[in-house]
């Protein structure tokens, strides 16, 4: 019940975490890919798990 219930809150927190970067990457997106590369702004490049987020 503990473990559940731990689990599912240290997965919420890590998709809501990657979300938001992910987010903020992408908005903020055009300095921060210049500065990185073509390559970096590719979907799962900045949050591997940001593209799971419904």
């Amino acid at each position: 019940m503990y473990e559940a219930a731990a689990g599912a809150g240290v997965r919420a927190v890590l998709l809501a975490y990657w979300g938001t970067t992910y987010a903020v990457v992408h908005w903020l997106g055009k300095p921060y890919g210049r500065a990185a590369g073509p390559g970096r702004r590719t979907p799962g490049t900045a949050a591997p798990t940001g593209h799971r987020i419904p």
